[in-house]
């Protein structure tokens, strides 16, 4: 077996187990008041769950791929949850959250993306102000988008991610689900 395709076996292996109990760690902890924007991974509003963030990877061979998130630790955590959304941020650092299923993976139920390629990232539903565009965040904050790609003219009510320099047009963006 080559170095890789065992590294990808034991990859498999541990986004399968559960993840370890931290010392001190009880049950996890309701998440109550979280609103998914409209069009984001989920709309849960008081789901009992877990807060994972890390890397978004895609593993495995077609047809059997699976979504893991590789913590900045090292730990690794298998997605469930939407193959669409999952896939449209891939290589991407998010904040995901879900509860966890009786094999220990995380059912994602919404997520937030936080950086790509090293630039922080901000995310939320895209929305029309005035003449201009806005970014409505989970937590209902309305982000002045300067220049909108032309990429995403006409996808109003999209969960949307933009990186880059505030007052510019962003270098990388994306559609987390669309509208």
């Amino acid at each position: 077996m080559t170095r890789a395709a065992a590294a990808l076996a034991l990859a498999a292996a541990l986004a399968c187990a559960p993840a370890p109990p931290r010392p001190g760690a009880g049950a996890p902890a309701a998440r109550a008041g979280t609103a998914a924007s409209p069009g984001s991974a989920g709309a849960a509003s008081a789901a009992p769950g877990d807060t994972v963030r890390g890397t978004v990877e895609e593993a495995g061979s077609e047809p059997a791929t699976v979504f893991v998130l590789r913590t900045p630790g090292g730990r690794i955590v298998r997605l469930d949850g939407s193959r669409a959304m999952l896939g449209s941020v891939a290589g991407l650092e998010v904040v995901a959250r879900g509860p966890r299923t009786a094999a220990g993976h995380l059912q994602v139920v919404s997520l937030s993306v936080r950086a790509a390629d090293g630039l922080s990232a901000v995310d939320g539903q895209l929305s029309r102000a005035g003449s201009g565009w806005v970014l409505v965040t989970d937590d209902g904050y309305r982000l002045a988008i300067a220049r909108l790609p032309d990429a995403l003219l006409g996808q109003e009510g999209a969960h949307v991610w933009l990186a880059g320099p505030p007052n510019a047009l962003p270098t990388r963006f994306g559609i987390v689900s669309p509208p």
